[in-house]
């Protein structure tokens, strides 16, 4: 007999069960007995004598282990909830939960998964939010060790751990059992497909199966797992529909982070999708040393271009008009109004009545 959260809590169910095919084993005939849960949590033996229970209430709560084994409906008020989110990176990265950064190749995921391992295992920041400090392994399936050593010691963290053979899969057994040796309160899989067993990447049910004991392991012990992986082809409008493989791989992670690199340049641009938390909207993401950084959101990069092409029309253009402005296209009509005031209040732009047909007003630069 456990207490009453053998119902809901899988690490006591499996306790649980494990005894009983212990004792099964031993010849003796067992009976499980399944306490009902209180208003206020979990109860044990001691709680039930003490609400007024009997042995003969016991009985009647004893069932058969292959009964037992069949997780029963509870009501909503008996399941046991936690009432503080645990976050292993402020806002983004959720502690005991599944994590997926998605990118094309070669656009930086492990860049900034490397980042986010130092970031954890100094306790430091990582994209401006507060990291969480703990042990951290990196499992790494493509890049040269020397790389990716050189890159954790130029962020001036040596101690996190690395696979030494990338032959080892990351199996939920193996993965469980370095958990626990090593306290681990991050691990980073680059990649997925590289690291975890998935028969087919198209398969929604194998995916499922496949990534389901990762995320359970993730939950059950508190640390965060986080698996890169690869973008389809495409434009990647949608950060859903963008990773590589079935649909699985989205549905199963807490959260998703997306990294793209702008067509014809070099500048790359993040966002996330989250189950917990507020999305980041796409917004500029700058490497330019050992920890990436966040620039402008792609609205300001947006608002900062159109108005260098204003200036640009009007200095150029004196005395130019709204209708001046549309015929040249120089900023979507849609966005024009807005780019103007900003310019206007900035002082970039002298805005005077006209009283010209189609043209209530004209601009200038000041001298």
């Amino acid at each position: 007999m456990f207490d009453s959260d053998a119902a809901t809590n899988r690490q006591v169910r499996q306790a649980e069960d494990s005894m009983a095919e212990f004792l099964s084993d031993q010849g003796a005939r067992v009976k499980i007995i399944r306490l009902p849960g209180g208003t206020n949590g979990k109860v044990g033996l001691d709680d039930y004598f003490v609400q007024g229970g009997s042995v003969q209430g016991l009985e009647d709560f004893a069932v058969g282990v292959e009964d037992a084994s069949r997780v029963s409906l509870v009501r909503l008020c008996e399941l046991q909830i936690r009432t503080d989110f645990d976050w292993l990176v402020d806002g983004l990265i959720p502690a005991g939960d599944l994590t997926v950064i998605s990118a094309k190749p070669k656009v930086g995921k492990s860049t900034l998964a490397r980042a986010m391992c130092g970031a954890v295992s100094l306790g430091s920041e990582f994209l401006g939010r507060s990291c969480k400090q703990g042990a951290v392994a990196y499992l790494a399936y493509e890049d040269q060790v020397a790389a990716i050593r050189s890159h954790f010691e130029s962020m001036h963290a040596p101690d996190v751990l690395a696979l030494p053979d990338p032959g080892q899969k990351c199996e939920a057994t193996w993965l469980s059992s370095q958990i626990e040796r090593h306290q681990l309160r991050l691990v980073v899989i680059d990649t997925l497909f590289r690291g975890i067993a998935i028969r087919d990447g198209n398969d929604y049910a194998g995916v499922v199966r496949a990534l389901d004991p990762i995320q359970n392991l993730a939950r059950e012990t508190g640390c965060g797992i986080v698996v890169t992986h690869h973008d389809r082809k495409g434009d990647g409008s949608d950060a859903g529909d963008s990773t590589l493989g079935s649909q699985g791989i989205f549905g199963t992670a807490s959260t998703l982070i997306s990294l793209q690199r702008d067509s014809g340049s070099n500048r790359r641009t993040i966002r996330s999708v989250q189950r917990y938390g507020t999305d980041i909207e796409p917004t500029e993401l700058i490497f330019d040393g050992s920890y990436p950084r966040l620039g402008r959101s792609r609205a300001e990069s947006q608002v900062q271009d159109d108005m260098s092409a204003l200036i640009a029309f009007v200095q150029e253009n004196p005395n130019s008009g709204r209708e001046d402005l549309l015929a040249a296209n120089v900023v979507a009509k849609a966005r024009l109004s807005k780019v103007i005031e900003a310019a206007v209040s900035e002082g970039h732009i002298l805005k005077n009545t006209s009283t010209a047909r189609g043209n209530p007003y004209t601009l200038r630069v000041p001298a």
